[in-house]
Protein backbone atom coordinates (compact mmCIF):
# COMPACT_ATOMS: atom_id res chain seq x y z
CA UNK A 1 0.00 0.00 0.00
CA UNK A 2 2.82 2.37 0.55
CA UNK A 3 4.20 1.53 -2.53
CA UNK A 4 1.06 2.22 -4.26
CA UNK A 5 0.28 5.60 -2.76
CA UNK A 6 4.22 7.01 -3.11
CA UNK A 7 3.70 5.92 -6.64
CA UNK A 8 0.77 7.76 -6.40
CA UNK A 9 2.67 11.03 -4.96
CA UNK A 10 5.29 10.23 -7.46
CA UNK A 11 3.49 10.58 -10.66
CA UNK A 12 1.69 13.77 -9.08
CA UNK A 13 4.48 15.66 -8.51
CA UNK A 14 5.99 14.32 -12.22
CA UNK A 15 2.96 16.01 -13.98
CA UNK A 16 2.87 19.06 -11.77
CA UNK A 17 6.37 19.65 -13.19
CA UNK A 18 4.85 20.00 -16.65
CA UNK A 19 7.80 18.40 -18.15
CA UNK A 20 6.20 15.81 -20.49
CA UNK A 21 6.11 16.17 -23.97
CA UNK A 22 7.69 19.83 -24.02
CA UNK A 23 10.32 20.88 -26.59
CA UNK A 24 13.93 19.80 -26.36
CA UNK A 25 15.87 22.52 -24.05
CA UNK A 26 19.36 23.24 -24.17
CA UNK A 27 20.63 22.28 -20.46
CA UNK A 28 19.23 18.75 -20.59
CA UNK A 29 20.84 18.54 -24.28
CA UNK A 30 23.67 19.77 -22.96
CA UNK A 31 23.93 17.03 -19.95
CA UNK A 32 23.41 14.65 -22.24
CA UNK A 33 26.16 15.43 -24.89
CA UNK A 34 28.37 15.54 -21.84
CA UNK A 35 27.85 12.21 -20.78
CA UNK A 36 28.08 10.55 -23.90
CA UNK A 37 31.89 12.41 -24.53
CA UNK A 38 32.78 12.00 -20.35
CA UNK A 39 31.63 7.88 -20.30
CA UNK A 40 32.45 7.72 -24.33
CA UNK A 41 29.21 5.80 -25.44
CA UNK A 42 26.91 6.09 -28.44
CA UNK A 43 24.06 6.86 -26.00
CA UNK A 44 22.85 9.13 -23.68
CA UNK A 45 19.64 10.11 -22.87
CA UNK A 46 17.28 11.95 -20.00
CA UNK A 47 14.35 9.93 -19.05
CA UNK A 48 11.01 10.38 -17.02
CA UNK A 49 8.66 7.60 -16.03
CA UNK A 50 5.24 8.09 -16.54
CA UNK A 51 2.48 5.92 -15.25
CA UNK A 52 2.84 3.91 -18.62
CA UNK A 53 5.35 5.11 -20.73
CA UNK A 54 8.94 6.33 -19.94
CA UNK A 55 9.53 9.68 -22.09
CA UNK A 56 13.15 11.01 -23.10
CA UNK A 57 12.78 14.85 -22.07
CA UNK A 58 16.50 14.73 -24.64
CA UNK A 59 18.47 12.21 -26.09
CA UNK A 60 21.96 10.98 -28.13
CA UNK A 61 22.13 8.16 -30.91
CA UNK A 62 18.77 7.17 -29.87
CA UNK A 63 15.85 7.62 -32.72
CA UNK A 64 13.08 7.13 -30.61
CA UNK A 65 11.17 9.58 -27.91
CA UNK A 66 9.32 7.13 -25.54
CA UNK A 67 8.82 3.49 -24.69
CA UNK A 68 6.48 1.57 -23.00
CA UNK A 69 7.26 1.86 -19.53
CA UNK A 70 7.53 -2.03 -18.84
CA UNK A 71 10.39 -2.24 -21.82
CA UNK A 72 11.91 1.10 -19.46
CA UNK A 73 15.22 0.31 -18.12
CA UNK A 74 15.13 3.49 -15.79
CA UNK A 75 11.81 1.82 -14.31
CA UNK A 76 14.22 -0.01 -12.64
CA UNK A 77 16.67 2.27 -11.55
CA UNK A 78 13.72 4.51 -10.01
CA UNK A 79 12.86 1.37 -8.09
CA UNK A 80 16.29 0.98 -6.95
CA UNK A 81 16.86 4.52 -5.76
CA UNK A 82 20.83 4.24 -6.97
CA UNK A 83 22.81 4.46 -9.97
CA UNK A 84 21.65 1.10 -11.61
CA UNK A 85 24.36 -0.27 -13.87
CA UNK A 86 23.83 -3.49 -16.22
CA UNK A 87 27.50 -4.58 -18.07
CA UNK A 88 25.52 -7.25 -20.35
CA UNK A 89 21.77 -6.70 -21.13
CA UNK A 90 21.37 -9.88 -22.83
CA UNK A 91 23.06 -11.67 -19.73
CA UNK A 92 20.69 -10.20 -17.59
CA UNK A 93 17.40 -11.93 -16.84
CA UNK A 94 15.63 -8.25 -16.27
CA UNK A 95 16.43 -7.29 -19.67
CA UNK A 96 17.49 -10.35 -21.67
CA UNK A 97 13.66 -10.49 -23.28
CA UNK A 98 13.75 -6.84 -23.81
CA UNK A 99 12.71 -5.67 -26.96
CA UNK A 100 15.56 -3.12 -26.78
CA UNK A 101 18.00 -5.41 -26.15
CA UNK A 102 16.52 -8.24 -28.55
CA UNK A 103 16.09 -6.21 -31.48
CA UNK A 104 17.54 -2.56 -32.80
CA UNK A 105 19.37 -0.64 -31.41
CA UNK A 106 20.27 -3.84 -29.65
CA UNK A 107 21.30 -2.80 -25.98
CA UNK A 108 23.89 -3.93 -23.91
CA UNK A 109 25.36 -2.31 -21.50
CA UNK A 110 23.13 0.15 -19.42
CA UNK A 111 23.81 2.74 -16.51
CA UNK A 112 21.50 4.90 -15.08
CA UNK A 113 21.20 7.32 -11.86
CA UNK A 114 18.08 8.67 -10.41
CA UNK A 115 16.83 12.29 -10.62
CA UNK A 116 15.49 13.50 -7.75
CA UNK A 117 13.18 16.34 -6.23
CA UNK A 118 14.21 18.23 -3.58
CA UNK A 119 11.85 15.15 -1.48
CA UNK A 120 13.96 12.65 -2.65
CA UNK A 121 10.78 11.64 -5.29
CA UNK A 122 12.23 10.01 -8.59
CA UNK A 123 11.36 11.36 -11.15
CA UNK A 124 13.15 9.35 -13.93
CA UNK A 125 17.39 8.93 -15.18
CA UNK A 126 19.81 9.96 -16.25
CA UNK A 127 21.26 7.31 -18.39
CA UNK A 128 24.06 5.85 -21.10
CA UNK A 129 24.16 3.18 -23.17
CA UNK A 130 26.06 1.17 -25.46
CA UNK A 131 25.80 -1.36 -27.79
CA UNK A 132 28.62 -3.61 -26.36
CA UNK A 133 29.06 -4.94 -22.76
CA UNK A 134 31.23 -3.01 -20.22
CA UNK A 135 31.75 -1.92 -16.93
CA UNK A 136 31.61 1.64 -14.83
CA UNK A 137 33.74 1.88 -12.44
CA UNK A 138 32.75 3.29 -8.73
CA UNK A 139 34.49 7.00 -10.01
CA UNK A 140 32.35 7.03 -13.07
CA UNK A 141 29.54 5.75 -11.48
CA UNK A 142 29.66 8.73 -9.13
CA UNK A 143 30.28 11.40 -11.85
CA UNK A 144 26.98 9.62 -13.61
CA UNK A 145 25.72 10.54 -10.43
CA UNK A 146 27.21 13.87 -10.56
CA UNK A 147 25.66 14.98 -13.62
CA UNK A 148 22.19 13.52 -13.14
CA UNK A 149 22.11 15.70 -9.85
CA UNK A 150 22.40 18.55 -12.36
CA UNK A 151 19.03 17.47 -14.13
CA UNK A 152 17.73 17.40 -10.50
CA UNK A 153 18.71 20.98 -9.55
CA UNK A 154 17.15 22.10 -13.18
CA UNK A 155 14.17 20.15 -12.22
CA UNK A 156 13.93 21.77 -8.52
CA UNK A 157 14.51 25.37 -10.24
CA UNK A 158 11.34 24.10 -12.39
CA UNK A 159 9.38 23.20 -8.89
CA UNK A 160 10.02 26.90 -7.99
CA UNK A 161 9.40 28.71 -10.76
CA UNK A 162 6.27 26.98 -10.91
CA UNK A 163 5.70 27.83 -7.55
CA UNK A 164 5.87 31.11 -7.98
CA UNK A 165 4.12 31.18 -10.81
CA UNK A 166 1.27 29.93 -9.01
CA UNK A 167 1.91 32.61 -6.28
CA UNK A 168 1.78 35.48 -8.52
CA UNK A 169 -1.65 34.41 -10.08
CA UNK A 170 -2.78 34.04 -6.77
CA UNK A 171 -1.55 37.70 -6.53
CA UNK A 172 -2.90 38.90 -9.36
CA UNK A 173 -6.12 37.25 -8.36
CA UNK A 174 -6.43 39.28 -5.19
CA UNK A 175 -5.44 42.26 -6.80
CA UNK A 176 -7.79 41.61 -9.91
CA UNK A 177 -10.70 41.38 -7.28
CA UNK A 178 -9.14 44.15 -4.86
CA UNK A 179 -11.57 47.22 -4.00
CA UNK A 180 -9.27 49.43 -4.83
CA UNK A 181 -7.51 50.35 -8.24
CA UNK A 182 -4.04 49.71 -8.86
CA UNK A 183 -2.23 50.56 -11.67
CA UNK A 184 2.01 49.49 -12.17
CA UNK A 185 3.69 51.01 -14.74
CA UNK A 186 7.47 50.52 -15.82
CA UNK A 187 9.84 53.38 -15.83
CA UNK A 188 9.21 54.27 -19.71
CA UNK A 189 5.22 54.46 -18.56
CA UNK A 190 4.00 51.61 -20.04
CA UNK A 191 1.06 49.28 -18.43
CA UNK A 192 2.11 46.78 -16.17
CA UNK A 193 -0.95 45.81 -13.98
CA UNK A 194 -4.04 47.64 -14.35
CA UNK A 195 -6.55 45.82 -12.20
CA UNK A 196 -10.45 45.48 -12.57
CA UNK A 197 -11.23 48.08 -10.16
CA UNK A 198 -9.61 50.59 -11.82
CA UNK A 199 -10.93 49.86 -14.98
CA UNK A 200 -14.21 50.37 -13.32
CA UNK A 201 -13.23 53.44 -11.71
CA UNK A 202 -11.53 55.06 -14.81
CA UNK A 203 -14.23 54.01 -17.13
CA UNK A 204 -11.49 52.08 -19.59
CA UNK A 205 -8.53 49.99 -19.19
CA UNK A 206 -5.02 50.12 -20.19
CA UNK A 207 -4.12 52.21 -23.35
CA UNK A 208 -0.84 52.11 -24.91
CA UNK A 209 -0.25 56.09 -24.92
CA UNK A 210 2.24 58.33 -24.22
CA UNK A 211 2.04 59.86 -20.37
CA UNK A 212 1.61 63.37 -21.49
CA UNK A 213 -2.15 61.94 -23.06
CA UNK A 214 -3.05 60.49 -19.56
CA UNK A 215 -5.37 63.21 -18.33
CA UNK A 216 -7.02 63.60 -21.58
CA UNK A 217 -7.56 60.06 -22.44
CA UNK A 218 -9.15 59.37 -18.98
CA UNK A 219 -10.73 62.08 -18.87
CA UNK A 220 -8.76 63.90 -15.55
CA UNK A 221 -9.69 66.86 -13.71
CA UNK A 222 -9.18 68.88 -10.97
CA UNK A 223 -11.47 69.06 -7.70
CA UNK A 224 -13.58 71.82 -9.63
CA UNK A 225 -14.71 69.03 -12.27
CA UNK A 226 -13.90 71.95 -14.70
CA UNK A 227 -10.07 72.66 -15.31
CA UNK A 228 -7.93 69.14 -16.42
CA UNK A 229 -5.57 67.81 -14.55
CA UNK A 230 -1.77 68.26 -16.03
CA UNK A 231 -0.51 65.14 -16.90
CA UNK A 232 2.93 66.01 -15.38
CA UNK A 233 1.31 66.39 -12.35
CA UNK A 234 -0.51 62.92 -12.02
CA UNK A 235 -0.01 60.88 -8.75
CA UNK A 236 1.88 58.40 -11.39
CA UNK A 237 3.95 60.68 -13.55
CA UNK A 238 5.21 61.57 -10.07
CA UNK A 239 5.70 58.35 -8.84
CA UNK A 240 8.05 58.14 -11.83
CA UNK A 241 9.78 60.91 -10.99
CA UNK A 242 9.96 59.27 -7.72
CA UNK A 243 7.81 61.31 -5.90
CA UNK A 244 5.70 60.00 -3.29
CA UNK A 245 2.06 61.47 -2.79
CA UNK A 246 -1.14 60.64 -0.85
CA UNK A 247 -4.92 61.05 -1.35
CA UNK A 248 -4.76 63.29 -3.89
CA UNK A 249 -8.35 64.27 -5.01
CA UNK A 250 -9.29 63.97 -8.75
CA UNK A 251 -12.28 64.01 -11.08
CA UNK A 252 -12.82 61.19 -13.36
CA UNK A 253 -15.39 61.94 -16.04
CA UNK A 254 -16.46 58.16 -16.70
CA UNK A 255 -18.64 57.69 -19.52
CA UNK A 256 -19.06 54.11 -18.40
CA UNK A 257 -20.25 55.01 -14.93
CA UNK A 258 -22.32 57.96 -16.64
CA UNK A 259 -21.27 60.47 -13.82
CA UNK A 260 -18.20 62.25 -12.72
CA UNK A 261 -16.38 60.00 -10.41
CA UNK A 262 -14.43 61.60 -7.20
CA UNK A 263 -11.20 59.54 -6.30
CA UNK A 264 -8.23 60.17 -4.20
CA UNK A 265 -5.26 58.99 -5.64
CA UNK A 266 -1.95 57.97 -3.66
CA UNK A 267 1.53 57.22 -5.71
CA UNK A 268 4.89 55.38 -5.00
CA UNK A 269 8.15 54.96 -6.75
CA UNK A 270 9.23 51.18 -7.11
CA UNK A 271 12.21 50.55 -6.30
CA UNK A 272 14.74 47.42 -7.11
CA UNK A 273 16.72 45.48 -4.10
CA UNK A 274 20.09 48.42 -5.02
CA UNK A 275 17.32 51.39 -4.78
CA UNK A 276 17.05 51.74 -8.48
CA UNK A 277 13.65 52.45 -9.61
CA UNK A 278 12.10 50.20 -11.52
CA UNK A 279 8.73 51.41 -11.89
CA UNK A 280 5.92 53.10 -9.88
CA UNK A 281 2.29 52.22 -8.88
CA UNK A 282 -0.58 54.22 -7.79
CA UNK A 283 -3.87 53.32 -5.82
CA UNK A 284 -7.20 54.62 -5.43
CA UNK A 285 -10.56 54.92 -4.07
CA UNK A 286 -13.75 56.45 -4.73
CA UNK A 287 -14.45 58.81 -1.98
CA UNK A 288 -17.33 57.50 -0.02
CA UNK A 289 -19.94 59.26 0.33
CA UNK A 290 -18.92 61.23 3.54
CA UNK A 291 -15.89 62.89 2.09
CA UNK A 292 -18.45 63.42 -0.69
CA UNK A 293 -20.53 65.60 1.49
CA UNK A 294 -17.20 67.21 2.64
CA UNK A 295 -16.06 68.16 -0.62
CA UNK A 296 -19.70 69.54 -1.32
CA UNK A 297 -19.78 71.41 1.10
CA UNK A 298 -15.96 73.09 0.52
CA UNK A 299 -17.11 73.58 -3.00
CA UNK A 300 -20.29 75.42 -1.91
CA UNK A 301 -17.84 77.56 -0.02
CA UNK A 302 -15.84 78.26 -3.39
CA UNK A 303 -18.39 78.70 -5.43
CA UNK A 304 -20.76 81.77 -6.68
CA UNK A 305 -24.21 81.11 -5.72
CA UNK A 306 -25.94 83.26 -8.27
CA UNK A 307 -23.40 82.04 -11.63
CA UNK A 308 -22.27 78.98 -10.64
CA UNK A 309 -19.31 80.44 -11.46
CA UNK A 310 -15.86 79.71 -8.81
CA UNK A 311 -16.33 82.75 -6.85
CA UNK A 312 -13.07 85.21 -5.02
CA UNK A 313 -11.57 82.58 -2.36
CA UNK A 314 -11.71 79.53 -5.09
CA UNK A 315 -9.87 81.97 -7.65
CA UNK A 316 -7.26 83.26 -5.56
CA UNK A 317 -6.55 80.05 -4.31
CA UNK A 318 -6.10 78.76 -7.91
CA UNK A 319 -4.22 81.47 -9.12
CA UNK A 320 -1.57 81.04 -6.15
CA UNK A 321 -1.33 77.42 -7.61
CA UNK A 322 -0.70 78.46 -11.14
CA UNK A 323 1.89 81.56 -10.36
CA UNK A 324 4.10 79.13 -8.08
CA UNK A 325 4.47 76.82 -11.26
CA UNK A 326 4.78 79.72 -12.72
CA UNK A 327 8.19 79.68 -11.17
CA UNK A 328 9.12 76.46 -12.67
CA UNK A 329 8.57 77.78 -16.37
CA UNK A 330 5.31 77.39 -16.80
CA UNK A 331 3.10 80.46 -18.32
CA UNK A 332 -0.27 81.72 -16.70
CA UNK A 333 -2.18 84.95 -18.00
CA UNK A 334 -5.43 86.61 -15.76
CA UNK A 335 -8.46 88.38 -17.94
CA UNK A 336 -10.31 90.82 -15.55
CA UNK A 337 -13.61 91.65 -17.14
CA UNK A 338 -16.08 94.10 -16.19
CA UNK A 339 -20.12 94.23 -17.88
CA UNK A 340 -19.50 97.88 -19.36
CA UNK A 341 -22.76 100.10 -18.11
CA UNK A 342 -24.30 97.25 -16.19
CA UNK A 343 -26.08 99.58 -13.25
CA UNK A 344 -28.28 100.88 -16.13
CA UNK A 345 -29.66 97.34 -16.61
CA UNK A 346 -30.09 97.29 -12.59
CA UNK A 347 -31.59 100.71 -12.44
CA UNK A 348 -33.90 100.33 -15.83
CA UNK A 349 -35.39 97.10 -15.28
CA UNK A 350 -34.27 96.04 -11.96
CA UNK A 351 -32.31 93.79 -10.24
CA UNK A 352 -33.86 90.32 -10.80
CA UNK A 353 -33.19 91.59 -14.96
CA UNK A 354 -29.50 92.00 -13.53
CA UNK A 355 -29.54 88.86 -12.11
CA UNK A 356 -30.37 87.14 -15.39
CA UNK A 357 -27.69 88.87 -17.21
CA UNK A 358 -25.08 88.29 -14.89
CA UNK A 359 -26.22 84.18 -15.19
CA UNK A 360 -26.19 84.94 -19.01
CA UNK A 361 -22.70 86.60 -18.97
CA UNK A 362 -21.35 83.43 -16.99
CA UNK A 363 -22.55 81.01 -19.67
CA UNK A 364 -21.03 83.04 -22.27
CA UNK A 365 -17.47 83.06 -20.56
CA UNK A 366 -17.74 79.28 -19.22
CA UNK A 367 -18.87 78.46 -22.94
CA UNK A 368 -15.52 80.45 -24.71
CA UNK A 369 -12.54 79.14 -22.37
CA UNK A 370 -10.63 76.62 -22.66
CA UNK A 371 -11.86 73.48 -20.62
CA UNK A 372 -7.96 73.73 -18.75
CA UNK A 373 -9.32 77.55 -17.39
CA UNK A 374 -10.98 78.90 -14.77
CA UNK A 375 -13.86 81.71 -14.91
CA UNK A 376 -14.53 83.21 -11.58
CA UNK A 377 -17.03 86.03 -10.63
CA UNK A 378 -14.71 88.45 -9.07
CA UNK A 379 -17.47 90.72 -6.98
CA UNK A 380 -20.44 92.60 -8.45
CA UNK A 381 -20.66 92.49 -12.86
CA UNK A 382 -16.59 91.96 -12.77
CA UNK A 383 -15.37 88.47 -13.93
CA UNK A 384 -12.18 87.11 -13.43
CA UNK A 385 -10.55 83.81 -16.27
CA UNK A 386 -7.20 82.02 -14.92
CA UNK A 387 -5.82 80.76 -17.95
CA UNK A 388 -2.37 78.29 -17.13
CA UNK A 389 0.13 77.82 -19.48
CA UNK A 390 -1.05 80.57 -22.13
CA UNK A 391 0.75 83.55 -22.80
CA UNK A 392 -0.02 87.05 -23.66
CA UNK A 393 -1.01 86.30 -27.73
CA UNK A 394 -3.02 83.31 -26.38
CA UNK A 395 -4.54 85.58 -23.92
CA UNK A 396 -5.52 88.40 -25.55
CA UNK A 397 -7.15 86.11 -28.53
CA UNK A 398 -9.08 84.43 -25.48
CA UNK A 399 -10.26 87.60 -24.76
CA UNK A 400 -11.60 89.04 -28.48
CA UNK A 401 -13.89 86.04 -28.24
CA UNK A 402 -14.97 86.60 -25.15
CA UNK A 403 -15.36 89.97 -26.27
CA UNK A 404 -17.62 89.34 -29.11
CA UNK A 405 -19.74 86.50 -27.81
CA UNK A 406 -20.96 88.83 -24.61
CA UNK A 407 -21.73 91.68 -27.26
CA UNK A 408 -25.13 91.36 -28.68
CA UNK A 409 -25.43 87.93 -27.09
CA UNK A 410 -25.98 89.08 -23.56
CA UNK A 411 -29.05 90.85 -22.06
CA UNK A 412 -29.63 94.38 -24.21
CA UNK A 413 -28.05 94.19 -27.21
CA UNK A 414 -26.18 97.88 -26.31
CA UNK A 415 -24.39 95.60 -23.64
CA UNK A 416 -20.82 94.93 -24.08
CA UNK A 417 -17.65 94.05 -21.73
CA UNK A 418 -14.23 95.35 -20.96
CA UNK A 419 -11.33 93.35 -20.69
CA UNK A 420 -7.84 93.65 -19.09
CA UNK A 421 -4.95 91.45 -19.86
CA UNK A 422 -2.12 90.35 -17.39
CA UNK A 423 0.58 87.19 -18.79
CA UNK A 424 4.27 86.19 -16.36
CA UNK A 425 5.50 86.00 -19.91
CA UNK A 426 5.01 89.51 -20.35
CA UNK A 427 5.59 90.91 -16.87
CA UNK A 428 7.59 88.22 -15.86
CA UNK A 429 7.42 86.27 -12.59
CA UNK A 430 4.50 87.78 -9.84
CA UNK A 431 2.89 87.09 -6.88
CA UNK A 432 -1.12 86.00 -7.68
CA UNK A 433 -1.71 89.59 -6.19
CA UNK A 434 -0.07 90.84 -8.59
CA UNK A 435 -0.86 89.59 -11.48
CA UNK A 436 -4.34 90.08 -10.56
CA UNK A 437 -3.55 93.91 -9.81
CA UNK A 438 -1.82 94.04 -13.74
CA UNK A 439 -5.06 93.01 -15.01
CA UNK A 440 -7.31 95.28 -13.02
CA UNK A 441 -5.16 97.89 -14.14
CA UNK A 442 -4.80 97.27 -17.68
CA UNK A 443 -9.12 96.65 -17.56
CA UNK A 444 -9.06 100.27 -15.83
CA UNK A 445 -7.51 101.62 -19.03
CA UNK A 446 -9.73 99.85 -21.32
CA UNK A 447 -12.65 101.67 -19.56
CA UNK A 448 -10.75 104.50 -19.55
CA UNK A 449 -10.14 104.33 -23.64
CA UNK A 450 -13.71 103.93 -24.56
CA UNK A 451 -14.77 100.54 -23.20
CA UNK A 452 -15.94 97.57 -25.21
CA UNK A 453 -12.16 96.40 -25.69
CA UNK A 454 -9.32 94.19 -24.66
CA UNK A 455 -5.78 96.24 -23.05
CA UNK A 456 -3.02 94.22 -22.24
CA UNK A 457 -0.90 95.34 -18.90
CA UNK A 458 2.41 96.39 -19.85
CA UNK A 459 5.98 96.14 -17.32
CA UNK A 460 6.19 99.48 -15.11
CA UNK A 461 8.80 101.63 -15.82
Amino acid sequence: MDDLQNESRRLELLHTLRILDTPPDPVFDGIVRLACRIFDVPMAAVTFVDRDRQWLKARVGIDFCATPREDSFCTWTIRENRTLVVPNAAQDSRFSQNPYVCRPPGIRFYAGAPTRLAGGERMGALCILDIRPRTLSIADQEALGTLSDLISDALQLRVAHAALAEQAETLLRIVGSAGEGIIVVDPRGHFILFNNRAEELLGRGAEDVSLEKWSEIYGVFREDGVTRFPAGDLPLARALRGESTNHVPLIIRSARMGRDVKIEVSGRPIRGPEGIQVGAMVTFGEVTSFRAEQARLAGEARTDPLTGLANRRALEERLALHAAEASRGRKVAVLMADLDHFKRINDSAGHAEGDRVLRQAAEAFRGTVRSTDLVARYGGEEFCVVLPDAGTKEAVEIAEKLRRRVNGAVGPAELTVSIGVASTEALGLLPARELLEAADRALYHAKVGGRDRVEVAEPHG
